[in-house]
């Protein structure tokens, strides 16, 4: 994912996803649906967006009242 110039990378491990972003420890992703997740080590989370044929397209991530779109890029 770009999020804003900085790689991110979102990774499944056993079933549980996690979150780096360059220069960053990986931290876990927590559900609260199929598609939203929030984080415990910040007060922050993250939607995935699906196109009409339920692929991610993009993630969007809230975090201190901000939102930042975060484009898939692989």
């Amino acid at each position: 994912y770009d999020l804003n110039g900085t790689p991110a990378m979102i990774t499944k491990e056993d079933d549980r996803l996690y979150l780096q972003v360059t220069g960053q420890p990986k931290v876990e992703l927590f559900p609260r649906s199929e598609t939203e997740f929030f984080l415990k080590v910040v007060v922050a989370d993250i939607k995935f967006v699906k196109d009409d044929s339920g692929k991610v397209t993009k993630a969007i991530l809230n975090q201190s009242g901000m939102t930042i779109e975060m484009k898939k890029v692989k």
